[in-house]
């Protein structure tokens, strides 16, 4: 999935694609069957729901101003799109490449940290082709002047993107055991 999400130019099919290779981080969080990486996979389940649905509902509305979902052409006609529908490309964009802070991050942290070696291997390459993917998305959030959008729309990015830096919280409520500090490899940095 992630090779077809590098390739696509297509942003509905790009974030198709990279929908079936963040399975594959679900997948290494259960195949490593550790409480760690348990505890990322229920991480990542519930970020991936938020920035995924940011995404999708973003790129829509990126696609009905601008007129075309070719990945190049949305770039060229990002003025067309408005301000709001850009922030929240960008702020998923990041939260689905493991940006610091954000709940991609945070989930993927505890899945690197309870996986075996030849897991995080499989999650750096996921981690690299999501991070590539994603990249091509960054330009159509630069802008200096801004389009207005309905308020309805910033609600709803911001409902989906408020809970991005949090989800490590919240997950760490849900998970017996792992309290409010994260006990990835992050943290056994000193970070």
């Amino acid at each position: 999935g992630v090779v077809y999400a590098v390739i696509e130019t297509d942003i509905k099919k790009m974030l198709a694609f990279c929908t079936v290779s963040q399975v594959g981080y679900l997948l290494v969080g259960i195949g490593a069957g550790t409480r760690v990486a348990t505890a990322g996979f229920l991480m990542y389940v519930l970020a991936h729901g938020m920035f995924k649905g940011l995404l999708f509902l973003a790129a829509g509305d990126a696609v009905e101003h601008a007129g075309t979902t070719i990945i190049s052409q949305l770039r060229i006609r990002r003025r067309e799109i408005p301000g709001v529908t850009r922030i929240a490309l960008l702020i998923g964009s990041l939260a689905i490449a493991g940006f610091p802070f954000l709940g991609g991050f945070w989930a993927k942290d505890y899945l690197l940290a309870g996986s075996g070696v030849v897991e995080k291997g499989f999650l750096w390459l996921f981690a690299l082709g999501t991070a590539v993917s994603f990249s091509r998305l960054l330009p159509i959030a630069v802008v200096r002047e801004h389009r207005r959008g309905s308020m309805n729309r910033a609600l709803a990015f911001g409902l989906l993107g408020i809970g991005l830096p949090g989800v490590f919280a919240l997950t760490g409520l849900l998970i017996p055991g792992h309290g409010w500090l994260p006990r990835g490899i992050w943290s056994q940095a000193g970070l």
